[in-house]
């Protein structure tokens, strides 16, 4: 009632139907994956452990992801997060401290080091997964809604020379009373 007095469409996904899960249940999977990757990677061991590479798992997730050109992080902020240095980093570059430490195992700042570089070919391997992609297009499921000029669909031609083709997301600007639209 709250959302829908603030103009939020809800759409819920029944629980007898899990090809039908939402935004939400799939970023639930890609940080699951993440997170399953980072704790093998860096070997972590305990709930402080786990801690430092759901953060990094967070952070990582929430500045490479982008909709529309920006992440969630940029959304939010205003602008990117600075990050700790890194070797490619020109400005950072000079601070050997911060190089140091991530390369010594016994310093505090090794685990957080190892958790993001671990994240970010996480969540790029992830991203540019084909199984990934192929299990999100056939989780697509036909909705029961009347459509308006200028919403945004994706529609299906069965009948092409390479088979069945999803065109990419197209804007309604017309309706044909002949056919249902």
């Amino acid at each position: 009632m709250l959302l829908e007095s603030h103009g939020c469409e809800i759409i819920l996904a029944p629980l007898e139907r899990p090809t039908a899960s939402g935004k939400v249940e799939r970023s639930e999977g890609i940080m699951e994956a993440m997170l399953r990757k980072i704790v093998n990677d860096t070997e972590a061991a305990g709930e402080k452990d786990f801690a430092v590479c759901l953060h990094e798992a967070l952070v990582i997730k929430n500045q490479i992801a982008r909709t529309h050109g920006y992440s969630p992080a940029q959304r939010v902020l205003g602008k990117t997060p600075r990050l700790p240095g890194s070797v490619t980093d020109l400005d950072e570059a000079g601070n050997l401290g911060v190089l140091e430490d991530s390369l010594d195992p016994s310093a505090r700042f090794h685990l957080n080091r190892a958790a993001r570089r671990s994240a970010q070919s996480a969540f790029v391997h992830l991203d540019t997964s084909w199984r990934i992609q192929r299990a999100l297009l056939r989780n697509a499921a036909v909705q029961d809604k009347t459509f308006k000029v200028g919403d945004l669909v994706v529609y299906r031609r069965d009948n092409q020379v390479g088979g069945t083709i999803w065109s990419t997301a197209s804007r309604i600007i017309g309706s044909d009373p002949h056919r249902g639209l």
